[in-house]
């Protein structure tokens, strides 16, 4: 910044300030933010969003010290009950997670009807420290990873498993049969009947991951780290309305303009999405044979598909579908996983001449016209103080995004003026005969702050300030410290005199012979059979 700066006056002599004036500002800058107090000065900024914006809410639990509190199984329960309320009760589908204890107990307890995960990534990362031949043997690791994410069925995951203890010998391997026991929560084999988007591990974006390391750090205040996920979260929102200005901006080019199926989907999907199904398509198009053909019923035909490169042996994929309903089901369950058809019913799709793809199989999510009208929850677990809050936020989202699309149009302005004077009137005299009444709601602003303490200083948990080192640097062991003996200083004596010889002290033979228990030259080396269990980092 200092360099740009430079230039546009002229030379770092014009500048008027030197290299420390810089940092000393931006340090002053950052003590300003937490003068009060950084558990103060955050609920104040939360406060100060809550007033500039209705559809901003928050809360805050403390210890029995009145300080925030920290990652233990009871502030996580409250962590997601909290989000549940403010999300209307709807619990997501599936949530990936670490392998942390009281992360997944809470989950376990609040999240009741989600899909807990673990983080391959992780699980990729320990691997060659608990299963040395992955390090020499690519065949045994090939197997392990297939095992991952490459498995269609529970079958097909119990038979890469068993030869890859039978090939590399590892059935008494401790940390493999740990994981074995959680297979259903990282194998992607026992979880093809939730939507997961294809996401296998926590780190699913780039952009996010870094961008979260990118805002904060191990010494970062909690101001500090609030506000840099502020900007991050703009960054994202800022992104989301250019690709949403983009989508309306006429049609996308299509590989193969002579397709129904494209023309339409293209029409319906946004341009992320769409890019994904037409690369999808083109691989069904191009890359699937069909190979067998057989009647399964009256209305339904089984066909099994291959990939074109595969060979006779190679591995298959059954696709059932229905001729009057153009419902298809796939046995690599794409569809029930990402919510994009998958390439083996989209071939059949072509070899049947079909020209339409069911509504069915159009997610909502996936189209243009997601943000499209108000969604209330009406879940029996949400308090009458939760929907109104709710419904106030939903209400303000769509007027607002109504407003961005009129602003450019005067005839829809007039339009939804009338319509909105019109509405109000009805509210007015429903409102006034009791039909509906509305009591006025207040939100816990925590107005009263109190003697609220900062946190506990402590490194957070997989947080270091230090490079991230690969497995190899790990194990580079460190050079042994050189094995120094105390010289003894033998006091003088006369060798005449009887009772000083019988004063002389006798050799020394044991470890205190040394200056510390640290000068034996010890073997250092990580002992790997006493880690313990997966759960376990």
């Amino acid at each position: 910044m200092r360099t740009i700066l430079s230039e546009e006056a002229g030379g770092v002599e014009n500048l008027g300030f030197s290299k420390v004036d810089a940092y000393n500002y931006v340090q002053h800058s950052k003590k300003a933010l937490i003068e009060s107090g950084d558990s103060i000065s955050l609920l104040k900024i939360l406060q100060a969003r809550q007033l500039e914006d209705n559809m901003f809410s928050y809360e805050v639990q403390t210890d029995e010290l009145n300080r925030l509190t920290e990652e233990t199984i009871d502030s996580f329960c409250w962590v997601f009950d909290t989000f549940l309320k403010f999300v209307g009760g709807k619990q997501p589908i599936t949530i990936f997670t670490d392998q942390d204890q009281a992360m997944a107990v809470a989950i376990e307890r609040v999240f009741t009807t989600s899909r807990h995960r673990l983080c391959q990534w992780h699980i990729s990362k320990k691997a060659p420290s608990k299963v040395h031949c992955f390090n020499i043997d690519k065949v045994v690791r090939g197997l392990f990873y297939h095992c991952m994410s490459k498995c269609d069925t529970e079958f097909e995951f119990e038979q890469y498993w068993n030869e890859m203890l039978l090939k590399g010998k590892l059935h008494d391997n401790k940390w493999l049969g740990d994981l074995y026991l959680v297979r259903r929560k990282w194998s992607t084999a026992y979880n093809k009947d939730v939507l997961d988007l294809g996401i296998l591990s926590t780190q699913r974006s780039e952009s996010a991951n870094n961008g979260l390391h990118g805002c904060s750090k191990a010494t970062s205040s909690l101001v500090e780290c609030f506000i840099g996920l502020e900007k991050l979260v703009l960054t994202w929102r800022r992104a989301e309305l250019d690709e949403d200005f983009k989508c309306t901006q006429g049609c996308v080019d299509l590989k193969y303009k002579g397709s129904v199926i494209l023309k339409q989907v293209s029409k319906v999907y946004t341009r992320k999405i769409f890019s994904i199904f037409e690369k999808s398509f083109m691989e069904g198009a191009i890359g699937v044979n069909i190979v067998n053909e057989t009647i399964y019923d009256d209305s339904s035909t089984l066909y099994e598909t291959a990939n074109c490169d595969e060979d006779q042996h190679g591995k298959r994929w059954f696709v059932i579908l229905n001729i009057s309903t153009s419902e298809a089901e796939c046995s690599c369950r794409g569809f029930e996983t990402k919510g994009i058809l998958c390439k083996h019913i989209l071939r059949i799709y072509i070899q049947r001449n079909l020209k339409l793809v069911s509504g069915q199989y159009l997610i909502k999510r996936f189209c243009l016209n997601a943000k499209r009208g108000i969604y209330l929850p009406n879940s029996p677990s949400m308090t009458q103080s939760d929907s109104k809050l709710v419904f106030r936020n939903q209400l303000m989202r769509f007027t607002y995004d109504l407003s961005l699309q009129i602003e450019n149009c005067q005839p829809a302005k007039e339009l939804v003026m009338t319509a909105m004077n019109d509405l109000a009137t009805k509210v007015e005299f429903l409102v006034m005969e009791g039909a509906n009444p509305i009591s006025q709601t207040t939100i816990d602003n925590n107005n009263s702050l109190g003697d609220l303490k900062d946190p506990p200083k402590k490194r957070p948990k997989g947080v270091s300030n230090a490079r991230f080192k690969g497995h190899w640097e790990k194990n580079i062991k460190k050079p042994r410290k050189k094995v120094v003996a105390k010289k003894e200083t033998i006091p003088e004596y006369n060798f005449m005199d009887s009772s000083a010889y019988a004063q002389q002290p006798t050799p020394p033979t044991n470890p205190a012979y040394f200056d510390s228990q640290e000068d034996f030259d010890l073997d250092l080396s990580f002992n790997f059979s006493s880690i313990p269990d997966v759960f376990k980092p």
